[in-house]
């Protein structure tokens, strides 16, 4: 009876033993997980902590901050225009290059020729480097060894021509010249009213007749 009550003792200790074991393997196993999961927590603050500190010393990234109006540019190799009324041509342009100013809403050339068409017929043939134009004042201006030809004969020439399809007025500025049959005109600006070829002298204005 003695050696029984001694066995069941044993088993009782070994099952106690048992439970123990479980219940520190279970403890061990939380501890580890709690260890791992402090150690990303303080990871995470640290690599936070650095991050801030970085964009801190460049004064951070901060997106573009777009300021006016933003139009993309849109250039035009090769090109032409024209204007017409009731299908008749009032003038048209060859372009090298040509790019739309949405802030100042006109055309920006590069390499320009082409013709000024008059009511009877007659024309202008011009050529330049650079110019502009404006169809709301219906104006085109050259710049850069600007030049007309008149097709009845003649030349005007200056630093900046400028033509209007609604005046008719073709106007040189700066070291203006017209050249008409045996008449040359120079002048700080010239106008000549291409209607009826009559034309006006500002500054300095000479005239000569007979040159050649």
């Amino acid at each position: 009876m003695r050696e029984k009550n001694q066995w069941k003792e044993k088993q009782a200790l070994r099952k106690d033993r048992a439970r123990g074991l479980c219940v520190f393997a279970k403890e061990g196993f939380y501890m580890k997980n709690k260890k791992t999961i402090l150690y990303i927590i303080g990871a995470l603050v640290i690599m936070t902590a650095i991050f801030a500190w970085l964009m801190a010393g460049t004064g951070g990234v901060k997106p573009p901050v777009p300021s006016g109006r933003i139009v993309a540019p849109h250039e035009l190799k090769n090109t032409s225009l024209h204007e017409e009324n009731q299908g008749k041509k009032i003038w048209d342009l060859q372009i090298a290059s040509l790019v739309y100013d949405a802030d100042r809403d006109v055309n920006v050339l590069t390499g320009v020729t082409g013709k000024f068409y008059q009511e009877d017929g007659s024309n202008i043939a011009i050529k330049s480097d650079a110019g502009e134009v404006n169809m709301k004042t219906k104006t085109i201006t050259l710049t850069g060894n600007a030049k007309g030809v008149f097709s009845g004969g003649g030349d005007i020439v200056g630093d900046k021509l400028t033509w209007s399809s609604i005046t008719k007025l073709i106007t040189a500025e700066g070291n203006a010249k017209l050249t008409k049959d045996d008449i040359v005109a120079t002048a700080n600006k010239a106008i000549m009213d291409t209607a009826n070829e009559h034309f006006k002298l500002e500054g300095d204005a000479l005239v000569q007749k007979g040159v050649e």
